[in-house]
């Protein structure tokens, strides 16, 4: 029988321990526990209590351990490009940038902010994913001899989110105008980056730009294209341990020359990479039947190519010197040939 204390003040979860709050609140998604923080005294004094470890365990429950190294590592990239450019001679220090083991990046400090941010970008990143994969998939289907493929398996969207962390790591690094630049160390520090990835992960990186340049490329073409200012000044500025061996044998398969084994993002291998090739499980491989034959056997049937929805360079330099003259003459706007 409960004792007449105990029934005259009956237990609320804001009079339990604060480190059993924790655990509670640890078990929260990001939103919901900005929410509690914001609605309770109590709780807002336990996220001061313990404000890293609490924010690193939300982190974790909310895009999970396999993309955590590339959360923690993707802000670091554009702290390093900031201090090359304010550090006259400076080098890119990439050694160790996705080497660190598993338990520091568990230690490391987080922030409030930090969470956020991290979790902001994820919940991004998963979309993009998400989306690619289905495109991924709807051209795989077109070339597999099994009549229903499954929906994307948890691995394989995580090798997605991790090309797509990759990439953006990559643009933060060498922004367009410093791919350009006639600089050795400009490139050894690119190589030592791309380098630090399989070949195959190289080219997963390679996939998500193609997929991305496909969502962009009718808007893009048509400011390009088209826009009197653009016509007069953008032309000079433009010029681990995944235990699945499907990306591994996808990528042996399509490069069976040792001499070109480190290539990646290959012009002619750019249907495989609409397919979504070095990204898929190695039982969906299988299964597709796409591995069956020796690769300069094998045609793949995809649609328009990445290439083909850009306008050839002589429509562009036609189009540049078209736009300059109207630009200097006082006009802006759209600008359409002939006109």
């Amino acid at each position: 029988m409960l004792s007449q204390r105990a029934q005259e003040k009956p237990t609320t979860i804001i009079a339990l321990p604060p480190e059993v709050l924790k655990i509670i609140l640890a078990y929260c998604q990001l939103d919901g526990f900005l929410s509690a923080r914001a609605a309770s005294k109590v709780f807002y004094d336990v996220s001061l209590l313990y404000p890293s470890s609490l924010i690193r365990d939300i982190v974790i429950g909310e895009i999970g351990t396999v993309a955590l190294r590339e959360a923690v590592q993707l802000p670091k990239t554009s702290w390093l490009r900031r201090q090359y450019m304010l550090n006259s001679g400076s080098r890119f220090d990439l050694a160790g940038l996705y080497r660190e083991h598993k338990d520091t990046l568990l230690s490391c400090c987080w922030s409030l902010s930090d969470g956020i941010a991290a979790v902001r970008l994820h919940s991004i990143v998963e979309s993009f994913a998400s989306n690619f994969a289905s495109q991924y998939l709807f051209e795989l289907q077109k070339n597999s001899q099994y009549n229903d493929e499954n929906p994307p398996s948890a691995q394989e969207l995580s090798r997605i989110e991790l090309a797509l962390y990759r990439f953006e790591a990559y643009c933060n690094l060498f922004p367009p105008a410093s791919r350009v630049e006639d600089c050795n160390e400009s490139k050894e520090a690119q190589m030592s980056f791309l380098f630090s990835f399989s070949p195959w992960e190289r080219e997963q990186i390679a996939s998500i730009h193609e997929s991305l340049w496909r969502r962009i490329a009718p808007a893009f073409n048509g400011l390009a294209l088209h826009d009197v200012y653009w016509g007069e000044f953008m032309p000079n500025k433009l010029l681990d341990c995944d235990p699945d061996l499907g990306p591994e044998k996808a990528w042996k398969w399509s490069h069976p020359d040792d001499s070109r084994a480190e290539l990646s993002k290959e012009e002619e291998y750019a249907s495989e990479r609409a397919c979504g090739y070095v990204f898929w499980d190695e039982e969906r491989l299988e299964r597709s039947g796409l591995l069956d034959n020796d690769w300069v056997d094998t045609i793949i049937k995809t649609e328009e190519s990445v290439s083909a929805m850009a306008p050839t360079l002589e429509e562009e330099m036609e189009s540049w010197h078209a736009r300059s003259a109207l630009f200097w003459q006082g006009v802006l706007g759209y600008w359409e040939k002939g006109e």
